[in-house]
């Protein structure tokens, strides 16, 4: 690796959330793999895939668990970060508790304006809402209707209580996924550092124009984290020897040029959760090389 790219790994997750390594089982992991810089970056409030996440009320004792790791792992610089959830999936993101986030390194925001991600949170999350109507209505009555009757009576009262019928016209109406033009409000409010997870980057230079998204990132001092694993990457045929292309890879040259002008940060990074062939922890390397190749700056911690 180049002097100015330090051999860092910079989002990874543990049994804190839906990883499959301890915190001290991944440092040493890392170690392992010769990387001298390591991010904890653990999944913040989330109702995705009913997976595991740290609560607001956690924050402390997550960032106090990674202190304990620095006293013991001298040598390797330990990081401590959350990804939140922009979706949805996430129902305080609007919400959020800066003053214990800003106690951690750096943050990373999951799905900026990933619509298809919004779609897909949202149909889930109504399938929930409903249910949970069904399941009170049911109860209600159950004691007054006979068993064969219960179907078509919680049909009828749904239909005729009006109040529920509101409840899920507000739900329809809420918004999906959280845009840029947010996170840059949010920025305002937090000291750490602020990424954007493994961001759609095709989709993002679509919305904002190649040299705006630049600008829009430099000036609000946002880096780019880079996924070099096929977790967040696109399928490439043509490819034998790796056969995937990342989600930052083959940009336009327009951004490109722009990034380098405005000085835009990038982090490598695999998303490591089980460190398989999806989501190797080695396949950081390929952010890192790709940050090298392209000559973008490399977000120092």
């Amino acid at each position: 690796m180049g002097e100015n790219y330090p051999s860092g790994t910079y989002h990874n997750h543990t049994t804190w959330s839906d990883g499959v390594y301890t915190p001290e089982q991944l440092v040493e992991r890392a170690i392992q793999l010769g990387f001298t810089e390591v991010g904890i970056t653990d999944h913040y409030l989330t109702l995705k895939g009913g997976i595991n996440c740290v609560k607001s009320e956690q924050i402390a004792d997550y960032i106090s668990m990674i202190d304990q790791l620095r006293k013991k792992y001298l040598n390797t610089k330990i990081l401590s970060s959350l990804e939140i959830d922009v979706s949805m999936f996430n129902l305080d993101r609007n919400n959020l508790p800066f003053d214990k986030l800003n106690k951690l390194d750096y943050v990373l925001f999951e799905y900026v304006d990933e619509q298809d991600v919004s779609l897909w949170a949202k149909t889930e999350m109504r399938r929930g809402k409903m249910l949970q109507i069904i399941q009170d209505v049911k109860r209600e009555l159950e004691q007054t209707n006979k068993p064969e009757e219960l179907e078509s009576a919680i049909v009828k009262y749904i239909q005729e209580r009006e109040d529920i019928q509101q409840a899920l016209r507000d739900f329809e109406q809420t918004s999906g996924v959280l845009n840029l033009e947010d996170i840059i409000k949010m920025r305002k409010s937090l000291t750490c550092k602020v990424g954007l997870a493994h961001p759609n980057m095709e989709n993002l230079i679509k919305i904002y124009g190649a040299e705006d998204l630049a600008k829009f990132l430099s000036e609000n001092d946002i880096f780019v984290d880079v996924c070099g694993s096929a977790r967040n990457s696109k399928k490439d045929y043509t490819d034998n020897k790796r056969g995937f292309v990342l989600n930052a890879e083959n940009l336009s040259e327009e951004f490109n040029d722009a990034a380098r002008s405005y000085g835009v940060k990038f982090s490598p990074s695999s998303d490591t959760h089980k460190d398989n062939e999806r989501d190797s922890m080695k396949d950081t390397l390929n952010a890192t090389q790709l940050i090298q190749i392209n000559d973008w700056a490399f977000q120092e911690f």
